[in-house]
């Protein structure tokens, strides 16, 4: 039988969320979100010991829908917290830096808007929160292993 199991609403917002976003990662064969998405959820289901509500509203700051991704900082004022404080929790929870996380978020959003060629690679870059289309070649390419036009290409 399937486990069920009940989350408050604010992290069943977050995981459903997430859900979708696995989803179109395992469509894609983004393997490497994928690992980092279970990572994240496993845990959910089987929460460790000692909340870390910070980290929790951090991840659902980040996977928002409709939003461009921030920097550490951004995030970190938004919650009210040094980005210090922000990354300690965030990698104590999941086991990743909060950078890796809205890394992962921003090549997921790229991928997504690199299937439209009617969609600028400018403009990709600008909904990712990397402003400078070279820049953000440059960080495509080193997180896939493609240039945003090769990916497009495939």
């Amino acid at each position: 039988l399937p486990t069920i199991h009940s989350f408050w609403f604010e992290d069943a917002v977050f995981t459903g969320a997430l859900m979708e976003r696995m989803d179109t990662a395992f469509k894609d064969g983004d393997n490497r979100f994928l690992s980092s998405a279970l990572d994240l959820f496993l845990p959910q289901i089987k929460p460790p010991q000692g909340d870390s509500p910070v980290s929790d509203r951090f991840l659902s700051l980040v996977f928002r829908k409709d939003t461009v991704p921030m920097g550490v900082s951004d995030y970190a004022r938004e919650l009210g917290v040094s980005p210090n404080y922000l990354n300690k929790t965030v990698k104590e929870k999941t086991r990743r830096k909060a950078i890796e996380w809205i890394e992962l978020e921003r090549i997921g959003i790229a991928k997504k808007l690199l299937k439209d060629p009617s969609v600028p690679i400018s403009e990709v870059a600008a909904l990712t929160g990397i402003e400078d289309q070279s820049y953000f070649s440059r960080f495509f390419k080193k997180k896939t292993g493609l240039s945003p036009s090769e990916f497009r290409k495939e």
